[in-house]
């Protein structure tokens, strides 16, 4: 779970990504590309 606090963002933070969610990180993981190339096939 991620940790909210009010501290202003450092440089340091600017060369992270600390996902939101489960999802953004399913969507890191996950080949978009091929998934809609073998879905156009289907009719």
């Amino acid at each position: 779970m991620r940790v909210k606090t009010i501290q202003e963002q450092t440089f340091a933070d600017s060369f992270i990504n600390i996902p939101n969610s489960q999802l953004d990180i399913i969507n890191k993981v996950i080949d978009w590309e091929v998934i809609a190339k073998d879905l156009s096939h289907i009719k």
